[in-house]
């Protein structure tokens, strides 16, 4: 243990206070601003040598939520986590390869709506502590080949995926850039492999398992649909494995919304089979604003959080936002689950990706879910939303699948293979299955570093 960071090195920046004298504990006190800075605390380590070490922060939230970042030399973010008052005392920890690398620790706002208190009780530093090894996930074979791949000449303009779903040049950047476009501008043949190199991996594996512990008719739901990938890659992987299918699919982005009408059509889903909504997902029905723009360049178009014009700076900042994305403010309608599961007495899966408002749609039915949604998969935006999550599924009984949080990296190879992919998430994955319905005792449990 060494004495690094103490409170006789810390500063008060923007309008964060403290009140503390030069001992622990720091009470870390900010206004309502969002992301208004606290007290930061200088390093006191002078060795210029890449020495590992492990930094734990003990913390209690009293009031509100905080981040606590490990800054660096140029006041870059290192690493980063999120404690709420619903956490309790608790120590947080960053494991450091260099601990010469790290300036300073802060604590600051984290809540969007209100202020935040945090009482500090130390900082400790473990030193010459090596490099986690990476997970490993091992899938099993059978989860690809039963389904087969498809193979055969793809026509020009369009990709396929393994499953043989086909989808227009158009819809992404990458596929319109100047390294993609000439290879998908003639027709040509597929012999594809299964999707093992990328974070999709983890929208596969839950989609497929889902599909096996489905009766007759498989149902599926994404929220925040784009255009339609996983609905449609839901119909097909239902046919493969002999059983009816129901789609519905959830988007608000227009531009978004044609593309997965067209979608269906590229891919003959029966019309009488799906129920397509333009609308945003949200905790209530009605209007919301929501980001409208840059189809192809981004897929991160989300529910405008109003709090984020609380003050001039901010709404300065939030605009500077919208122009660099290409995107403007548009009032859209908007559906909450009660509507989306009209006509529907269960859910075999449920594909979320709505930028944010995850945890705000799914805690307003808890009952619903529970009643109707058999596996949910959440894209999960921050790390206070991948709490939030964890906390509620928990607490009501829900087996977690898979939980792999922002950032964080994998290795992943199939079952009887030595090839190994890693790969690391952006957004964090959370999968989890609902017992009561699937009825089954056993099956995947894959949880990196999350309590």
């Amino acid at each position: 243990m060494k004495t690094i960071f103490t409170p006789a090195r810390r500063q008060v920046h923007g309008a964060g206070t403290d009140r503390s004298g030069d001992r622990w504990p720091t009470f870390v006190v900010t206004p309502t601003e969002p992301w208004s800075y606290g007290v930061s605390f200088t390093s006191g380590w002078t060795d210029e040598s890449d020495t590992t070490a492990i930094v734990g922060v003990d913390v209690t939230v009293v009031e509100g939520a905080v981040a606590i970042a490990w800054l660096g030399r140029e006041e870059e973010i290192i690493g980063q986590v999120f404690r709420d008052d619903h956490d309790g005392r608790c120590v947080v920890q960053q494991e450091l390869k260099s601990l010469a690398a790290c300036s300073q620790i802060v604590v600051r706002n984290a809540d969007r709506v209100g202020p935040s208190c945090a009482v500090v009780h130390g900082i400790a530093v473990n030193l010459g502590v090596s490099e986690s090894p990476t997970p490993l996930l091992v899938i099993p074979a059978e989860t690809f080949s039963r389904y087969g791949c498809s193979t055969g000449i793809i026509p020009a303009g369009f990709v396929v995926d393994w499953l043989g779903t086909h989808t227009r040049g158009d819809v992404e950047d990458y596929l319109l850039s100047s390294d993609v476009a000439p290879f998908i501008s003639y027709d040509r043949y597929f012999e594809p492999t299964p999707p093992l190199a990328h974070e999709l991996v983890l929208d596969w594996l839950p989609l497929l398992d889902a599909v096996e512990l489905a009766g007759h008719t498989f149902t599926i739901v994404a929220l925040g649909a784009g255009w339609g990938r996983w609905i449609v890659a839901g119909a097909f992987a239902a046919l493969k494995r002999g059983r009816d299918y129901r789609v519905v699919g959830v988007e608000a982005e227009p531009t978004h919304f044609a593309w997965m009408e067209r979608h269906l059509r590229d891919n003959n889903i029966d019309p009488d089979r799906a129920r397509l909504i333009q609308a945003a997902a949200n905790s209530y029905t009605g209007t919301c604003q929501f980001m409208v723009g840059n189809p192809t360049g981004i897929y991160g178009q989300r529910i405008i959080d109003q709090s984020q014009e609380a003050s001039d700076e901010l709404r300065v900042a939030f605009n500077a936002e919208l122009q660099r994305l290409g995107v403007t403010p548009q009032e859209v309608l908007c559906v909450d689950l009660e509507e989306v599961f009209q006509g529907l007495e269960r859910v075999d899966y449920m594909h979320m990706d709505i930028q944010g408002a995850e945890a705000d749609v799914l805690l307003a039915k808890p009952d619903l879910l529970d009643e109707r949604v058999a596996v949910i998969n959440v894209g999960a935006h921050s790390e206070l939303i991948e709490r939030r999550l964890r906390r509620h599924f928990l607490s009501r009984g829900w087996h977690r699948m898979y939980d792999v949080p922002m950032g964080a990296s994998v290795d992943v190879r199939l079952e009887g293979s030595s090839d190994t992919n890693r790969i690391t998430w952006g957004d964090g994955v959370q999968v989890w299955e609902n017992r009561r319905l699937t009825r089954r005792q056993s099956g995947p449990s894959f949880v990196v570093g999350a309590a």
